[in-house]
């Protein structure tokens, strides 16, 4: 079978055509793959015998993560997916999706030797071997990732914060979930002589995932459930009190590099919805709750190879 192999639901970068003798095969390439995969596939395109190949395809290589894809359609609208993992199996991979199978192949031409005058209808038939086609790659990971940031907070809360996900990709899609920690809070409180905030969040997180140049790009939205503590002395006593709240949030995460090993950096905003028209406090001597705050933050992702 001939297919027509996607991404499925984007990839960026520019289309590049009849390179290396892919012209001639039908293929073009779709976005920016290594230097190593262009090299192979180029290598690839040359060596494929191309009386065997079938004019009517039409054939996509699309770069994914560390892998390519490859599409091919017929031109009765047949298609299928393969996506290369090993560089080992590019080449038997195109071969066996572009060239015709052994029933529908032309007879190859052989000429009789030079001392034997024998007619074509005498030659045996030649031997054709079909390629078996490499099995399509899964496209489902585990990533975890950790990072340290600050963050800026309505009525001018400044604090550290360490956040930690856990998600699983499928195909260009995150599904997972969010930790963060503010652990150091700084804030005025002219009413109170030692004033210290925290706030403790988790949450889930749903994003996309967009292939760039120097790596890839996440774009998503995380509701999530905070809980805020503020801690204050007043006189000779100590007090300790706390408020949860919902809080809508939306984030962009930049990963440098392709390997299992990534680096990240993140922005992030959220909201409490139930803060907009009103002002909380937790008690009269204290600054009000914010109702929304920014934060930027570098880490680390790991990626299950």
């Amino acid at each position: 079978m001939l297919v027509f192999v996607g991404l499925g639901l984007t990839t960026a970068g520019a289309a590049r055509a009849g390179v290396g003798g892919c012209a001639e095969l039908g293929v073009r390439i779709d976005g920016e793959p290594s230097a190593q995969w262009r090299a192979l596939v180029e290598r690839a395109c040359l060596d494929i015998d191309k009386r065997f190949t079938d004019p009517g395809a039409r054939t996509r290589i699309v770069p994914i993560d560390r892998d390519l894809t490859i599409e091919v359609t017929l031109a009765d609208g047949r298609s299928t997916t393969r996506r290369v993992r090993n560089p080992d199996t590019l080449r038997a991979t195109l071969e066996a999706l572009v060239q015709l199978p052994p029933e529908r192949r032309p007879p190859e031409p052989t000429e009789p030797p030079a001392n034997s005058p024998a007619s074509p209808s005498e030659l045996p038939p030649p031997t054709l071997t079909p390629v078996p086609a490499a099995p399509p790659g899964s496209n489902v990971g585990i990533e975890l990732g950790a990072g340290l940031g600050g963050r800026l907070a309505a009525h001018a809360y400044l604090s550290l914060a360490a956040d930690a996900f856990a998600q699983i990709r499928v195909g260009s899609w995150l599904l997972g979930a969010v930790f963060r920690w503010d652990f150091v809070g700084q804030k005025q409180a002219p009413l109170v002589s030692t004033f210290e905030t925290e706030t403790v969040g988790a949450g889930l997180l749903v994003a996309r995932r967009i292939a760039v140049g120097f790596g890839a790009a996440d774009v998503g939205v995380t509701p999530r459930l905070a809980s805020e503590t503020q801690t204050y002395e007043a006189g000779a006593a100590e007090n300790s009190l706390s408020a949860t709240d919902v809080r809508l949030g939306v984030f962009g995460r930049l990963g440098f590099g392709k390997g299992a090993l990534r680096g990240i950096l993140a922005l992030d905003a959220e909201l409490s919805p139930t803060r907009l028209r009103r002002t909380l406090r937790l008690d009269a001597l204290l600054p009000p709750l914010p109702a929304w705050s920014l934060g930027m933050s570098a880490g680390i992702l790991w990626a299950a190879p």
